[in-house]
């Protein structure tokens, strides 16, 4: 693919057509801010300012010119569209639509230190939409053949409750790519925090690194939503290992974390079968999410299940995801007609089962070893629970 040539909708000025009223944050090469256009005042914007002089510069304009030609070509509800971009002085600056009122990553501690009943389900309410619409929204940008390659609360905003997929600064654009897998050697390039294993080990990466990154916003939201408040800091300081609290580095203390949270959903369970407890959709809601955050946080990227296979299983009649993700998502995400390979098998079928291992309680789920690795977790839990065929999802 010829390289995107930089073609300012407003040429270079003597003055700033916008005007700063407010700093929003840092990206990851730029400052982002909120503007209004000073030929037009009262209407707001978000702008994303890089500096293109300096030892920096080429390699800053090559990141805004990337990141403007992937945004550019993509339409969808929850990812951010560009207005404009333009130079001034030695600047340039990307203008983008939408103004968040805060990103994830701001939403999720703040909703894990809210302990008031009433505001509790208030903050927590919004995000049982999230799931189903990032789904969504990851999927199309596959579909695009665009890998974001650094998906993170931070890089997602909020917007009047609503989700917004930001930050596509080193994002890959597959279209002049023969295949799903990226061929890069160098040093890999994103947050390692949510870095999927592959990338850390430098290997080919195709589309599923984006998979592995949402797997864990899906089990921060999960916490968020079913466990007690502070649950979300805790669970940053239990993966913790030899100082790391990276994703990719504690494999079995995610199971674990999984496992906690399923003690929450079991002892749910159980009163609710004695009638000692009313229905509650945060836990019924929140068991789903973490589900398949176990199947998107798989270690192996073959295996790991796909964008398309999760749509698939969110508008499956058969699959409860279908009243509790797609039921919850926005009304675009989850309303309409959603066409999927019919040929395309489920990544994974539930079956009827008494005897799959549950925790005794939430705490102690955090004190029991399951199993030695991850193949092994999968064949105790899902054996009699679920299925995939490891050759149908590789990619």
């Amino acid at each position: 693919m010829a390289s995107f040539q930089a073609q300012p909708l407003q040429a270079l000025l003597d003055g700033d057509p916008y005007k700063s009223i407010g700093l929003l944050g840092h990206g990851a090469y730029g400052i982002v801010d909120k503007v209004e256009r000073r030929s037009k005042p009262g209407v707001i914007f978000a702008r994303k300012t890089v500096r293109v002089s300096g030892p920096n510069g080429p390699s800053n304009l090559q990141t805004a010119q990337n990141e403007a030609r992937v945004i550019r070509r993509l339409k969808h509800q929850h990812i951010i569209s560009i207005l404009e971009l333009y130079t001034h002085r030695n600047e340039l600056s990307i203008i983008m639509l939408q103004v968040a009122d805060l990103d994830m990553e701001k939403y999720l501690d703040l909703a894990d230190s809210v302990t008031e009943k009433k505001q509790r389900y208030a903050i927590r309410l919004p995000m049982q939409m999230w799931p189903g619409c990032l789904i969504q929204a990851i999927d199309y940008l596959h579909e695009m053949r665009v890998k974001h390659k650094d998906l993170k609360p931070s890089n997602i905003l909020v917007k009047d409750n609503h989700v917004l997929i930001a930050d596509f600064g080193i994002s890959k654009d597959l279209v002049d790519e023969e295949t799903t897998a990226s061929l890069i050697t160098h040093r890999p390039s994103g947050t390692p925090m949510y870095m999927a294993p592959e990338v850390t080990r430098s290997s080919s990466r195709g589309r599923a690194v984006d998979i592995f990154s949402l797997g864990c916003i899906f089990l921060e939201i999960a916490t968020v939503i079913m466990a007690a408040p502070g649950s979300l800091k805790r669970f940053s300081e239990f993966r913790e290992i030899d100082g790391h609290r990276a994703y990719s580095g504690c494999p079995m203390k995610l199971v674990q974390w999984i496992w906690h949270l399923w003690g929450y959903w079991d002892q749910y369970c159980q009163l609710r079968r004695r009638r000692q407890l009313p229905y509650d959709d945060f836990l019924e809601h929140g068991a789903a999410v973490y589900d398949l955050a176990f199947l998107m946080l798989d270690p192996e990227p073959k295996t790991r299940i796909t964008s398309r296979q999760l749509v698939s299983m969110m508008h499956a009649r058969e699959l409860y995801y279908r009243g509790s993700i797609k039921s919850k998502a926005c009304e675009d995400c989850g309303e309409g007609p959603v066409i999927v390979q019919s040929n395309l098998p489920l990544h994974s079928v539930y079956k009827a089962t008494d005897n799959l291992l549950h925790p005794e309680t939430p705490e102690a789920a955090l004190e029991t070893n399951i199993a030695a690795n991850w193949d092994e977790v999968k064949r105790l839990w899902l054996e009699h629970h679920m299925w995939w065929d490891s050759q149908e999802l590789a990619e």
